[in-house]
């Protein structure tokens, strides 16, 4: 699951840096919670790491909490980025990977008192429990994680496709003659802007 996580991280934040600056992460409202959702899940994710059984089990919560806001936030940003959108009403539905994980995790704890299987998934990060809490919560994040990952990847897809169209149908795109030379399109070099 790690590895899925890592992997959506890497596609979403190559977009995301390629495309804003500095000073529109700091203007951006959305973007800014992005980065801190994304810090914070990190921050907590080394700690766990260093920790282990001396981190409380608040951070842990709060660190899939994040993650789960996450997927959906970047894939959002992405989307407003590309097809000039706002967000929607209708937008409020990519909460509810999150909603779902907060309210599993209120079942498992009147069930078992405990949320442990969160710890044990943080840490540890295989199939090799057979409790049902830690292989549901594993196939539920996979499949999250899968469906933004496809839903990115596609709409990535579909803009460098129309961006590798648009640059090799503009006249920056020179065509050279048999002599290796560029060839000049209406009177004009085509390796200089006008």
């Amino acid at each position: 699951m790690q590895i899925l996580i890592q992997f959506y991280i890497v596609i979403v934040i190559i977009p995301l840096l390629l495309l804003t600056s500095a000073k529109q992460i700091l203007r951006t409202p959305f973007l800014t919670s992005l980065i801190v959702l994304l810090s914070y899940s990190v921050f907590v994710g080394i700690a766990l790491e260093i920790g282990r059984d001396r981190v409380p089990m608040f951070f842990v919560l709060s660190r899939f909490i994040a993650t789960t806001l996450f997927i959906p936030a970047a894939y959002l940003f992405l989307r407003n980025h590309f097809y000039r959108m706002q967000l929607l009403r209708k937008d409020v539905f990519h909460m509810l990977p999150s909603l779902v994980f907060c309210a599993a995790c209120g079942v498992v704890f009147l069930k078992n008192g405990n949320l442990s299987f969160l710890h044990y998934s943080a840490t540890q990060g295989s199939l090799n429990s057979g409790e049902v809490a830690v292989v549901s919560f594993q196939v539920f994040s996979s499949l999250i994680i899968g469906f933004y990952l496809w839903m990115v990847s596609k709409m990535l897809k579909t803009n460098y496709m129309q961006f590798a169209k648009n640059i090799s149908d503009s006249e920056f795109n020179p065509v050279f003659s048999e002599n290796g030379n560029p060839e000049k399109k209406n009177g004009t070099h085509p390796l200089f802007f006008q």
